[in-house]
Parts: structure tokens; sequence; C-alpha cells
């Protein structure tokens, strides 16, 4: 009985784990899961290559506004909460990298951040805006995580393991997609960046990994009892 108990239990936090989650790892030949959203007329020279999308170029030539690739819609619930991060590189040239959170084009996001060469700053917002900002240096060049997170009402954005910014936000929707963006302060600039991957997954709630620590605690003591009476 107490065996199937801690089955049952293992089960059902493996179950809240599973739900449905994003992971993009460019290990093939376009920008994979990635649609492309241009906020105007825009280009931008990409390739990918060793399982990386490489940025090499902005082109403007009537605006200066970011061109976006965005996750597919409806990748998993994060209404609850969630994690998103990116795995990302850059070489010491112009041009930025913008990291966000948002329901499509939503305003709002819940969270963004902004890095590149020197820096890396973050914006945490609620339906009113901004509830908080921070920035951190960053090196010139180097491979980086960015990392944006909510449990409750607490988002917390991270540039490795270094806190960025944190903030209270009352924005719960449904944040069905992870976009990544690039930025040229020029009319044509050549760039170098170079994502690695990118993943966002669900959250469970507290009740749950309380679920999934009583569950996995008990498998591991059954087990140990069935491998003595052996």
């Amino acid at each position: 009985m107490r065996l199937t108990t801690a089955l049952a239990l293992g089960f059902i936090a493996q179950s809240a784990f599973g739900q449905q989650s994003f992971f993009e790892d460019f290990n093939g030949p376009g920008r994979g899961s990635w649609g492309l959203m241009t906020e105007c007329a825009s280009d931008f020279v990409w390739t990918v290559s060793d399982s990386m999308l490489h940025v090499t170029q902005m082109k403007y030539p009537y605006c200066r506004e970011t061109v976006w690739l965005a996750g597919i819609p409806n990748l998993f619930d994060t209404t609850e909460g969630f994690e998103m991060s990116v795995r990302v590189g850059w070489e010491d040239k112009p041009g930025r990298f913008t990291f966000k959170a948002a329901l499509g084009s939503a305003n709002p996001p819940t969270a963004r951040m902004d890095a590149g060469p020197g820096g890396v700053s973050s914006i945490v917002y609620n339906r009113d805006g901004i509830v908080s900002q921070g920035s951190v240096s960053a090196p010139r060049s180097g491979f980086f995580t960015l990392k944006i997170q909510r449990y409750g009402s607490v988002v917390k954005t991270f540039f490795d393991d270094t806190l960025v910014a944190e903030g209270i936000t009352d924005i719960f929707r449904d944040n069905t997609q992870v976009w990544i963006g690039f930025y040229a302060p020029n009319d044509q600039v050549q760039m170098g960046y170079h994502v690695d991957w990118a993943e966002g997954h669900p959250v469970p709630e507290p009740a749950t990994i309380v679920v999934l620590v009583i569950g996995t605690a008990s498998l591991t003591m059954q087990r140990k009892r069935a491998f003595r009476r052996l």
C-alpha cells in the first residue's frame, strides 16, 4: 500500500513537471521554431551553423527598430509561473541583443533584458509600467546565459548567476512566447551575436513541488527497504 502511494505521488509529480516546454538549440539548417517579427521595413543577415544562430549584420533602410524572433505561440501555460533562458555569445561590435517574455507583442511584457558588449540591463513591468530595473557590467565578448523567471508575483532576471532586476508584477496572463531580438544603432551595422540555445518551461505551483519532494522521498525509501529485503 505504501509503495502504491509512493508511486502515485511520484507519478503525479512527474506529470506536473512534464508539462509542455520549449527548447531550441538551432541544430538544423534554419531558424528552427522561431518566427520572424519585424517592427518595420528591415533586414538582418544570419546563418545557422555549429548548432548556433549567428547574426552578423543589421540593415535598416527606413528605420532603426528591433528585428524580433519569436518562439511559436501556445508553447506552454505560464500563468502560474515560468522560467525562460537563452545562451548567447557576442563579440565586441555594435548592436544590442534583447530577450523578453511576453504574450505576443503585448505591451508591456513581463520582463525584458538588453545585453551586449559592456553591460546588461533589465526591466520588470506591471500593468501600469515599470516596477523595477537594474543593470550590471558585462565582458566585451564571450558566451553568457540570460534568464527571466516568475514565481507567483515575483519576477527576477539574471545574467549568469548575477541578479539584475527583481520586482512584483500583476501581469499573470499566459506568456506563450519566448522572444529574442537584435537592434542596430545605425543604418547598417556589422554585428557578432551567436545564440546557442533558448528554452522555456512552466514552473509548478508550490503544492506540486511539495508533492514532488514527498513522492521522490517515498520512492527512495521504498526502494531502499526493498533492497534490504533481498
